[in-house]
């Protein structure tokens, strides 16, 4: 887990890219473009909510997350009418941390999807990272840096 941290950095720092809605959307629209399906009705593809625990390479974010901040990513996937993912999973808007995008990529391309349309399309994903997680090591607590 620390290996991981030490080689890989980037994936544990916060990266505002792509976590706002507006930036989202975009995303979005871009992503159903090179589908080149049609966009539905907003409601057809409201995002489903996903919750899981904080994978065990990230369960030191949480020394850095807020308790009532709890992060999640959209994702976007096309399932064709048998159930079968049709393309890989898309991150429509990230967490902000490269680990959890990762991640919930992860979790949606190992999900059954249960398409009842007779059609492709698109399935969005909202994946919900709990701060818990059992298998994490008791962490200290992060202590506040003085002020200069």
């Amino acid at each position: 887990m620390a290996a991981l941290q030490r080689d890989r950095p980037e994936l544990f720092a916060y990266n505002e890219q792509g976590t706002q809605r507006d930036q989202a959307n975009l995303v979005y629209l871009s992503w159903f473009e090179q589908t080149g399906l049609e966009i539905p009705d907003p409601d057809a593809v409201r995002p489903q909510t996903v919750a899981v625990e904080l994978p065990l390479n990230a369960c030191l974010l949480r020394l850095e997350l807020d308790e009532d901040d709890v992060p999640s990513a959209v994702v976007g996937v096309v399932v064709d009418a048998d159930g079968k993912q049709v393309e890989q999973p898309t991150i429509l808007r990230s967490s902000g941390y490269g680990i959890l995008n990762a991640d919930a990529i992860a979790v949606v391309r190992t999900r059954a999807i249960e398409n009842t349309t007779g059609a492709t399309r698109p399935y969005l994903f909202e994946i919900q990272y709990s701060q818990e997680n059992e298998r994490c090591p008791d962490l200290p607590a992060s202590s506040p840096t003085p002020a200069s």
